[in-house]
């Protein structure tokens, strides 16, 4: 199999230049810019010798999300289907790129310097669209066919935040899209979101975000009458950070923290009577997101009978998933760390703050890890990048792992 190697290597100068060329797209959430970079994704794919379907999530539950119709997922399909099915996927979508000014290379210019690709989306994550696009040439022009089936996803809306606003993008393909579009349910996925090369992440955080309402009882600000809301969420804040984190010994610590206080009076003068305050939890096993709960009620239970006056109104859960696990063991990761020792890379099994893309296929029993070039600490802040030697693995990595994994053989 070292002919696909060679083949990514040889073709370095164009991995790069399409990953460039991608970058310069600018598909941010939530306008997208989708039609454009599907249309070159479908013809990219196509060119390599892959079928590709639109996968579009229905007009009313897409519209009934405040996002605008159609908002295409693309997959490509590679192999005979008489064996196992591998998906590859990432998503199109980026953050917005904020001040220009702050940037040293142009956000959306897509600048190879220094051996890296500069802009918004490199690392997060157009290096794994373009590694696609090369490991499945790398597959067909190397002469090898597939007994199973590869299917190569581009997603939407990854970058919606909460649970519902990403739901057109790879949770609608992993629901429904798939099966809609006569393609076959995935036996392993693998995330190519950025985890670097070293790490197959396939251990996974959960996730919980609340809003809660503390509520107080208004009053003329001079008078000692009224109860004060954000006083109260204040204190809330104050023992919801004291809560001993869990502990895992793979995925570390539980984190707490306080994304938004939101509070005020109708107007200065007046004591405000309610303050919302927003946290996202990341969890971890054994306990899950139920011992979460029992520790944020336990607080406020606390503070209803130490402080007169408090109380808590509407709890509005706006993203829930509980820890996931691998076994490191598994075929996937063996095949991935297998495929990076081709190239030079020693991969180990590794925890992740999350699950990402993958929590729809995850949640209908479908292995799967996150396994791509980079560092979080890159992404979602200016001057993004990521090293073209490493999306050239990347490929090589994806182009091996599924050879072994859709039992491929040359043919030539």
């Amino acid at each position: 199999m070292s002919s696909v190697i060679d083949y990514v290597e040889s073709n370095r100068d164009g991995l790069a230049r399409l990953l460039s060329e991608l970058v310069a797209i600018p598909s941010v959430f939530p306008s997208g810019g989708y039609e454009e970079i599907v249309a070159r994704l479908e013809d990219e794919f196509s060119r390599a010798g892959a079928q590709t379907t639109r996968l579009i999530a229905p007009r009313e539950r897409v519209e009934a999300l405040g996002l605008t119709y159609p908002r295409p997922n693309l997959v490509a399909r590679l192999g005979s289907g008489n064996g196992p099915v591998l998906l590859i996927g990432t998503h199109m979508d980026v953050v917005d790129a904020g001040d220009p000014a702050e940037w040293t290379h142009p956000p959306f210019s897509g600048e190879i310097a220094d051996g890296n690709v500069w802009g918004r989306g490199s690392c997060d994550a157009k290096s794994a669209l373009a590694a696609q696009v090369y490991a499945a040439r790398a597959i067909v022009e190397t002469g090898h066919t597939l007994a199973g089936t590869l299917l190569l996803a581009a997603s939407v809306d990854d970058e919606g935040g909460y649970d519902g606003l990403n739901w057109p993008g790879m949770a609608f393909v992993a629901e429904e899209g798939l099966a809609a579009g006569g393609l076959p349910r995935p036996d392993m996925v693998i995330n190519g979101e950025a985890s670097g090369l070293e790490r197959i992440c396939g251990s996974f955080k959960g996730r919980l975000i609340l809003e809660i309402t503390v509520l107080g009882e208004t009053a003329h600000a001079s008078t000692p009458h009224g109860t004060n809301a954000i006083d109260h969420a204040l204190l809330l804040v104050d023992r919801l950070k004291r809560l001993p984190p869990a502990e895992h010994p793979i995925q570390g610590a539980e984190t707490l923290t306080v994304c938004a206080i939101d509070g005020g009076a109708s107007r200065y003068g007046d004591v405000p009577d309610s303050c919302r305050v927003g946290i996202d939890v990341r969890v971890v096993p054994p306990g899950g997101i139920a011992a979460v709960d029992e520790n944020i009620r336990a607080v406020i239970d606390e503070l209803a009978r130490e402080q007169p006056g408090f109380r808590v109104g509407e709890i509005r859960r706006l993203s829930e998933r509980e820890p996931v696990e691998i076994p490191r063991d598994h075929a996937l990761v063996k095949a991935l760390a297998a495929a990076a020792r081709e190239v030079g890379i020693a991969a180990e099994y590794a925890s992740i703050l999350g699950s990402g893309d993958l929590q729809g296929f995850l949640e209908r029993d479908v292995a799967g890890v996150t396994y791509g070039p980079g560092s979080i600490s890159r992404v979602h802040r200016p001057d993004e990048f990521v090293e073209v030697d490493a999306v050239v693995k990347q490929a090589q990595i994806y182009a091996l792992a599924a050879l072994t994994l859709c039992q491929g053989d040359a043919t030539a």
